[in-house]
């Protein structure tokens, strides 16, 4: 993802190499491994803390001044797949959880731009100053397999001190399913119900003869019809995408016909009132090999987000172009994303939009990437507003 502006960096002084590091939020400080042992085994005489600590469900990680795991309970090798302390002590909790932004930044975990709005760095930072915090953190990491996994985590964090140490003591609770529910909760019970009302209004209507089965009725009720199962369909898709079982079934297709499609079927949606849509691609664009319905669904998606990014009276841009070996499709609106957003922006239950919102851009990248072998990427300025590319390059 592009930074969105230059980010001032924080000049720190590493404790090992004697040289100053710039980072882009957290210290890049580390202790040695001798410090980090001689802390683990100071944790280790308080017997009742460990034995009450390795009791609790949660997983429960004591770090140092340098945000480094000192302690951990028993919980984490069951939630993390490790064994034994010797791979989790001196790391931070992002390196030990395999988030990807761990190994953006200059030093590791809590030192990339995209640490700025962690939740988990945020709650360390504010107990290093002597206050509770409790936050909510989404990570993205890969799998085993190497597919691309959300993770939504609560965290707690609380000073504390053992003789003339001081730590934090962080807690991890895994609140995916609460994520889900939210997002299920709130597809169904409010825009599934939304659509699924006016359906039964023009279905009584027919019934007792209060309007004719006009043309534009029935497309208007088919059309609702169609919302509905599509709703179902993306939820379906992206449970089977996460758990690496959705198919994915490649075809040939043209592609201005194909984006005079999505087009044409966005154009009715309610974002698109007051706001028109323009198709780049002409004829000459030619056809090209991939999962059209896959496509279709990240291309909606985007789509869907200019407009409503969008001010009534505004166009937003649905394109093509052919670069070298890729396939290239882009949507482009007026809009500019802030930069605390964008640093946000793919990554699963975060939306501007409230709760129960955060799976459209997060599902777009895990479509692509993972099932496409494609990549997502955008810019956005205020003179020249937001433009989100989508890159195939195995569509030949």
């Amino acid at each position: 993802m592009p930074l969105q502006g230059k980010a001032k960096p924080n000049r720190r002084l590493s404790r090992t190499g004697r040289t100053a590091v710039a980072t882009d939020f957290a210290g890049a400080e580390r202790s040695s491994r001798a410090e980090i042992a001689a802390l683990n085994s100071r944790i280790a005489r308080e017997a009742l803390l460990v034995e009450a600590l390795n009791a609790v469900p949660d997983v429960v990680l004591i770090l140092n001044t340098n945000r480094q795991i000192v302690f951990c309970n028993k919980a984490l090798f069951a939630y993390a797949g490790t064994r034994g302390t010797t791979a989790v002590l001196g790391k931070r909790p992002g390196e030990v959880f395999g988030c990807e932004c761990a190994g953006v930044g200059p030093a590791g975990c809590g030192t990339s731009r995209f640490c700025r709005e962690c939740g988990a760095v945020q709650a360390i930072l504010r107990s290093q100053k002597g206050r509770p915090a409790v936050q909510e953190c989404r990570m993205t990491t890969r799998g085993k397999n190497g597919a691309r996994q959300a993770v939504d985590l609560r965290v707690w964090a609380s000073p504390t001190a053992i003789g003339k140490n001081r730590f934090t003591v962080f807690t991890l609770r895994d609140i995916q399913d609460e994520k889900r529910r939210e997002v299920l909760e709130r597809t169904f019970f409010h825009d599934i119900l939304n659509d699924v009302s006016v359906i039964r209004g023009y279905a009584e209507n027919l019934r007792d003869g209060l309007v004719r089965a006009e043309p534009k009725h029935l497309d208007r009720l088919c059309g609702y019809a169609h919302r509905v199962s599509d709703a179902i369909e993306i939820h379906r898709d992206l449970l089977a995408a996460e758990s690496g079982r959705l198919a994915v079934c490649r075809s040939r297709f043209r592609v201005a016909e194909f984006l005079e499609g999505i087009a044409l079927d966005m154009r009715q949606s309610p974002p698109a009132r007051g706001r028109s849509i323009r198709v780049q691609a002409g004829p000459e664009c030619g056809a090209i090999r991939t999962d059209p319905r896959l496509l279709s669904r990240a291309l909606v998606n985007l789509l869907k987000n200019a407009l409503e990014a969008s001010r009534r009276g505004q166009s937003v841009t649905l394109g093509f172009s052919r670069e070298k070996d890729a396939a290239v499709f882009r949507v482009s609106n007026h809009g500019k994303i802030s930069p605390k957003v964008s640093r946000q922006i793919f990554q699963r239950s975060f939306s501007t939009k409230g709760r129960g919102r955060g799976t459209g851009t997060y599902s777009v990248k895990l479509l692509i990437e993972d099932y496409l072998k494609g990549a997502v990427d955008f810019v956005s300025t205020k003179a020249g507003g937001t433009e989100f590319t989508v890159r195939l390059t195995n569509s030949a």
